[in-house]
């Protein structure tokens, strides 16, 4: 690691076990270092660098490899809020953005997007997954969404929104299938399915992909659509 005015950190070993922490002689910067190999959850390496009073400026990561596979690694940055907005990467990458639980198999991921004008929203983040799977799986109304809040009634933006309505549609697939006794089987594998198979999509753009997905959802076409099998 090289710091903003050139001070070197040498190389430090992976291994599993207590952080490594180094001072910097000529800056008042403390670099901590933590490797977590098999990490829980995912079974791979992880490494974790925290800078305690950082000088601000470029500084410079060396990713060296003891077994390499095909070279290939990624790297964030904490979470919005959790840094300043002006430290990020020289040329940051907007694929690889999603997280947990975005990432689970299993699950149902979705995005967001603005469905007054049809445009992605803009904090919605791309997939691939860090194993290549597609995400999102589908998008929703991310943006002027409303509800209720504890003052009253407003509206809200963000893939918490969209995520909401998605949930609120697999509430009535569920209701269709279980509590009216049309599917008392039917499970999350099935609802992704269906709900994937209704989307709305553009003849203008390739499905999947990892910006809308698989498109964009439409409850009542799924409906519609399972008539048909």
């Amino acid at each position: 690691m090289r710091s903003p005015t050139g001070e070197l950190i040498s190389r430090i070993p992976a291994r599993n076990g207590p952080s490594t922490q180094v001072r910097l002689i000529l800056e008042n910067t403390t670099v901590i270092v933590t490797y977590y190999f098999p990490f829980e959850g995912s079974g791979d390496q992880l490494t974790a660098i925290r800078l305690i009073n950082t000088t601000a400026g470029i500084w410079t990561i060396t990713v060296h490899g003891d077994i390499v596979l095909d070279g290939t690694y990624h790297a964030w940055l904490p979470l919005t809020g959790f840094v300043p907005p002006t430290v990020e990467f020289l040329e940051p990458s907007p694929y690889y953005t999603v997280v947990i639980p975005s990432t689970m198999l299993g699950g149902i991921a979705c995005g967001a997007y603005n469905s007054g004008n049809n445009s992605l929203y803009s904090e919605s983040s791309w997939g691939p997954t860090r194993i290549g799977a597609i995400r999102p799986d589908l998008v929703a109304p991310g943006v002027g969404v409303g509800g209720y809040y504890p003052s009253g009634y407003g509206t809200m933006d963000g893939t918490s929104a969209a995520t909401a309505i998605v949930a609120g549609a697999c509430v009535l697939m569920m209701q269709w299938g279980v509590v009216q006794g049309n599917d008392l089987s039917l499970s999350t594998y099935q609802i992704r399915a269906y709900l994937i198979r209704g989307c709305t999509r553009s003849e203008n753009m390739i499905y999947p992909n990892n910006k809308w997905g698989f498109g964009i959802l439409d409850l009542m076409n799924s409906f519609r659509l399972m008539r048909e099998i």
